[in-house]
């Protein structure tokens, strides 16, 4: 699917989907002939990943960190609850 759609799937918009792109949080699955990005099952799940973590209160960055298994999740958490 392409961004849009991906987008209305997930209630979040292109522009938020092109920033997670940016920070490294979200990578297309594939790029049609024309240059468009393409997600699929894994993207979703993903989104799914940050949301969870949004709505908990973590930034973007800690979203990254969370997502790339740095430093611990415990320790994140943590630092949230105090």
């Amino acid at each position: 699917m392409r961004i849009g759609e991906l987008a209305r799937r997930t209630g979040t918009t292109p522009k938020a989907l092109r920033l997670y792109e940016a920070r490294g949080l979200l990578v297309p699955d594939a790029h049609s002939d024309a240059g468009y990005r393409l997600y699929g099952a894994p993207a979703l799940a993903r989104l799914n990943e940050i949301g969870v973590l949004k709505r908990a209160g973590f930034t973007l960055a800690e979203i990254g960190k969370v997502l790339q298994r740095e430093g611990s999740v415990a320790t994140l958490i943590e630092t949230r609850i105090v």
